[in-house]
């Protein structure tokens, strides 16, 4: 084990780690794209990313395959300072890719999954999570068995441990083989949770269009979230404790890019709970530091 294993994580990643494959084409349909461009990609790797950017001592729990894919993984994580000796590699199942549009509208995309999936928790994560400070996961790791155990397991250990814990509530139906099997895990997770962050789309895919911020707000506390930070894109973003509510508005820019940028509002959101700030404060850095996001063309970094 590398000597970064003897320093301790401010906050753990655990979920998936992506090639994305990004479209040079300037089409928002996969069918349309003839170039790709590769680059780590997945909500573990953006946010984990950007908290190092940060300043934070980051940590990442995923699965990889041992092939080309996987090598280019674990080089771009020592590149990007992320220590990842919890870092899975499969011998038989390939690295997991998703295809991207080079276009401004990030609803198309092609997934074929495969290391990620099979993520398990070993004694030497476990006790890791124990000594860390925060966990970040998503709700695309709780879609597939073995993946899910470990993402149920790891957030009953922060939670108990008293670490902040974080959940991407990112839920597309078509990623989840039985999703019937969502409102199960919200209503036991939910509650063990610190804060979650939901985007718009992430609220609608969960309780159906046409509610407003408010009713999906209602929703999540229903099933037991205690913080909300509810991001609506160009109308910035609601934060809720359950008692009161608060609209912060967003920075008028003009956008270059979408991609990963609640990633980087979330990893933002959590470094600075993790020096103390209140939800509101941690929701207003993570705003600005979306809007640097917002404002860089390049789709693929993390």
């Amino acid at each position: 084990m590398s000597s970064q294993a003897s320093q301790t994580p401010d906050l753990v990643c655990l979920g998936s780690l992506m090639i994305d494959l990004t479209g040079q084409d300037r089409t928002d349909s996969i069918e349309s794209t003839t170039t790709y461009r590769r680059a780590l990609g997945g909500a573990c790797a953006n946010v984990a990313a950007t908290a190092t950017r940060l300043g934070c001592r980051t940590a990442i729990i995923s699965r990889v395959g041992a092939d080309a894919f996987g090598h280019f993984t674990q080089a771009e994580l020592r590149r990007l300072g992320i220590n990842a000796d919890w870092l899975q590699i499969d011998p038989k199942v390939t690295s997991s890719v998703i295809f991207l549009p080079g276009g401004s509208i990030d609803r198309d995309f092609l997934l074929i999954r495969g290391a990620d999936q099979h993520l398990h928790l070993t004694d030497a994560a476990r006790a890791m999570l124990r000594a860390a400070r925060a966990l970040h996961t998503t709700t695309f790791a709780l879609s597939q068995e073995p993946c899910r155990s470990a993402a149920i397991e790891a957030i009953e250990i922060a939670h108990a441990a008293g670490h902040i814990v974080s959940l991407d509530p990112n839920f597309r139906e078509r990623s989840w083989p039985d999703s019937k099997e969502l409102m199960p895990l919200l209503r036991h997770l939910l509650p063990l949770t610190t804060v979650i962050k939901p985007s718009l789309q992430d609220a609608e895919a969960i309780w159906g269009p046409g509610q407003t911020p408010g009713d999906y707000i209602e929703q999540f506390h229903a099933h037991g979230a205690r913080q909300i930070m509810l991001t609506l894109g160009r109308e910035g973003v609601v934060v809720s404790d359950g008692r009161t509510i608060e609209r912060i508005a967003a920075i008028p820019l003009d956008v270059a890019n979408t991609s990963g940028v609640g990633d980087a509002f979330t990893a933002a959101a959590i470094t600075a709970l993790l020096h103390g700030e209140t939800l509101t404060g941690a929701a207003r850095l993570g705003t600005i530091v979306a809007s640097y996001r917002l404002r860089n063309p390049d789709r693929a970094a993390p």
